[in-house]
């Protein structure tokens, strides 16, 4: 099964799609020093170091994303050093646990601990802020109507197959998701490459390409992405 892509695939995902397979996770010694290895339920050789992955859900519950970010002032505004006229870093590390948490609630759980090959574009708790209340309220509200529009937008973050980091970096077009095809009115995320600021998904950068899990292939970006309308 190939994904739904409004443009056309590259050789090489479609060959890795074609592949896919939904055997148990692997841990082979292979000739060269490799382990063979179930990555987005196709086997894969991985450094000999390397531990394989478990499922997606257990990857993003214990994923620590470490990155460094401007440091702003009391105002929002970037803090410039004195001395270098550059913009002054602060570290932090992202976490997952609030994203899963919406997934779950939003039926997501059993695709990210289950056999399926697929593709995730998670969001760290800082970078989900208010918006992980407002949609915990509405997952949990009992009001069927701001039920399914919260579903409908962490579903966003879901693809039926693994999409890897070359495609969003070759191309452009838009991929339908787990919140609905257009068989059943659903819309879109759109994706493309700029060359100032590399690959912008449904509006959002990615901030880590191509973290493995047995099942899926995961992206961590920047904040929730936007419908393709």
């Amino acid at each position: 099964m190939l994904p739904r892509l409004l443009s056309a695939a590259r050789p090489a995902v479609v060959l890795a799609l074609a592949l896919a397979a939904t055997a148990a996770t692997a841990q082979t010694p292979v000739p060269g020093g490799g382990r063979d290895c179930i990555v987005a339920g196709a086997a894969r050789v991985m450094s000999v170091e390397a531990t394989c992955p478990g499922n997606a859900f257990a990857v993003l519950s214990s994923l620590r994303h470490e990155r460094q970010v401007p440091r702003l002032d009391a105002r929002g505004l970037v803090m410039l050093d004195p001395q270098t006229g550059l913009p002054m870093m602060d570290s932090v590390t992202d976490t997952y646990g609030r994203f899963l948490e919406l997934a779950e609630l939003a039926g997501a759980g059993p695709l990210l601990q289950g056999d399926e090959p697929h593709t995730v574009l998670a969001v760290s708790d800082r970078a989900l802020g208010d918006s992980y209340d407002d949609l915990k309220a509405a997952l949990t509200s009992g009001d069927a109507a701001r039920t399914l529009a919260a579903q409908q937008v962490v579903l966003h973050h879901f693809f039926d197959e693994p999409v890897w980091a070359e495609y969003f970096s070759s191309s452009s077009g838009k991929i339908w998701t787990k919140a609905g095809t257009w068989r059943d009115g659903g819309t879109p995320i759109a994706f493309n490459y700029a060359s100032s600021s590399g690959p912008v998904i449904g509006g959002r950068h990615p901030l880590r390409h191509d973290v493995p899990a047995s099942n899926a292939v995961i992206h961590l970006v920047d904040g929730l992405l936007a419908d393709s309308k």
